[in-house]
């Protein structure tokens, strides 16, 4: 894999770093580590070939918390940020691409049941050159908890779904552009 944050670490920022076709996620952060910042750092083509689980550009996992900005996450074999289970993160002035077809949606955010997490997504540019496939801003809940998604001023253009929201998200949007998608909203 590539860089890695577990356990309970906290108040950590990576800056100017470069994860580039490892065989698992670019970074990955876990645990119940708290306040990672990722600034201005690239995750670029992780888990080529890759299968099952690997090939995220950033994700965080369990209860982490953290936040990706000014950063660059292109062609990784699933998504370009992952968040799953009870992490809750600030996503901004991010620029996200697949000239391919991911595995997931290119932002995707998962929970488990029974977690209440919130997440801000804004000011990002989420593009796909392969037109008219894909998800650009996945959103997918569990039967139990709450996942609020914040989400605003976003560029999400090209994919097959431009957002796609299970009934268990609150997703709250304001002036986001989708353009080019073939089915705006799912």
């Amino acid at each position: 894999g590539g860089f890695g944050v577990n356990g309970n670490s906290s108040n950590l920022t990576i800056s100017n770093t470069t994860a580039n076709t490892n065989t698992n996620d670019g970074f990955s952060v876990k645990g119940s580590a708290t306040n990672i910042i990722f600034d201005h750092c690239v995750a670029d083509g992780n888990a080529p070939g890759g299968t099952g689980t690997a090939g995220d550009g950033f994700s965080f996992h369990d209860t982490s918390t953290g936040t990706i900005r000014y950063s660059i996450a292109r062609n990784n074999r699933k998504s370009a940020v992952a968040n799953v289970n009870g992490s809750s993160t600030s996503v901004y002035y991010n620029l996200f691409s697949h000239t391919t077809d991911g595995a997931w949606g290119l932002v995707g955010f998962r929970m488990d049941d029974g977690l209440t997490t919130t997440h801000s997504v804004y000011n990002n540019t989420i593009y796909t050159a392969s037109t008219g496939s894909g998800v650009g801003l996945e959103l997918v809940g569990a039967s139990t908890g709450s996942l609020t998604i914040n989400a605003r001023n976003n560029i999400i253009s090209g994919f097959g779904v431009g957002i796609s929201k299970s009934n268990t998200m609150t997703l709250t949007e304001t002036n986001n552009l989708l353009h080019n998608n073939t089915t705006p909203w799912q």
